[in-house]
């Protein structure tokens, strides 16, 4: 099925000996989309191996802000065991596209993840002098990497201005999405909802009948006093008094529109 979405291109940015770190952001990135689906906005990551054309003559690295730098919204760089290589007029390729980006695009957000076992001096000094202009976390270890990022991903876009740009209103989608949730209640005559996470997709389960799902939608419905949550781990919800209330106004409504 399709559905309108802004894309905001996310540029991942490190020296060479951080691939696989990059390839841990990229994947968390596609997971936050998977699970973010129903705002309405697309996270697109690029870096300089998939998404720069091969072209010759030039700089490298002019080739590499022309096409991506200044053309992301987000730029999240990793540093593992070294600084990168010179571009001719910085020490790193990575430092120069972070430096560019800051200039072009002030109010945009930068997040940068060093390895804490580093032994580069360099990153370390590096690190010292930014900490004042970016966000920037340490990590141990990939999976560290990949939970630390996921976490942050929702952080940044539902705080910066420059990812404000939908092309619906998310918070009516969800309140649709809630009341939909209750007619399936409903209809199958079912009291509890069950949330759980399948090969890493959160799944909402009512009665025999899975679908991806969204917590945020379970939220809303405890606020209204529709649900209670009925787990310490945020697994297990309970129809309400009010929430069956709730059930009997939508199936009314949705008989007296099919009649007239």
């Amino acid at each position: 099925m399709s559905y309108p979405a802004i894309v905001y291109n996310i540029m991942l940015s490190s020296p060479s000996d951080a691939k696989k770190e990059r390839k841990i952001l990229r994947d968390a990135i596609y997971k936050w989309n998977d699970a973010n689906k129903n705002i309405g906005i697309i996270l697109y990551p690029v870096d300089c191996d998939h998404n720069v054309p091969a072209t010759s003559g030039g700089c490298g690295q002019d080739i590499i802000n022309n096409s991506i730098v200044k053309s992301s919204d987000w730029l999240v760089a990793v540093f593992k065991d070294t600084y990168g290589s010179p571009t001719g007029r910085e020490d790193s390729g990575t430092v120069e596209e972070i430096k560019l980006f800051k200039n072009l695009k002030r109010e945009n957000p930068i997040s940068i993840y060093f390895y804490k076992n580093t032994q580069d001096r360099k990153i370390k000094r590096f690190k010292e002098r930014i900490g004042k202009d970016c966000l920037w976390k340490e990590y141990t270890n990939k999976r560290d990497l990949k939970d630390k990022f996921f976490i942050h991903i929702s952080q940044i876009v539902f705080t910066y201005p420059c990812f404000k740009e939908r092309p619906f209103d998310p918070w009516e989608r969800i309140e649709k999405n809630a009341d939909m949730l209750l007619i399936i209640m409903g209809n199958n005559k079912a009291s509890e909802i069950t949330f759980l996470t399948l090969l890493e997709e959160p799944i909402i389960q009512i009665g025999n009948f899975k679908f991806f799902g969204c917590k945020r939608v379970l939220n809303l419905l405890c606020d209204r006093g529709h649900l209670k949550q009925v787990d310490k781990e945020g697994e297990r919800f309970q129809l309400t008094l009010e929430g069956r209330k709730r059930i009997d106004e939508l199936q009314k409504h949705f008989i007296g529109e099919y009649i007239s």
